[in-house]
């Protein structure tokens, strides 16, 4: 859930494309973000801190 809706804020289409992208990082990772957390928790992580992916080293070398 964006923290928009989360926290009862005005929000526009711009929450659609984040559960997009939540979307598409469960069907490339297998698991959702923040899965060690229980849906509650994960949406209130997200609504205090944001949410940063981390990076993986995709280079070939």
């Amino acid at each position: 859930m964006a923290s928009e809706v989360f926290k009862h804020w005005r929000y526009d289409k711009k929450v659609d494309v984040f559960s997009f992208a939540m979307i598409l990082y469960e069907m490339l990772e297998g698991d959702p973000p923040l899965a060690n957390l229980e849906p509650y928790e994960a949406a209130k992580y997200v609504r205090e801190t944001g949410l940063h992916f981390a990076q993986k080293d995709m280079s070939l070398n």
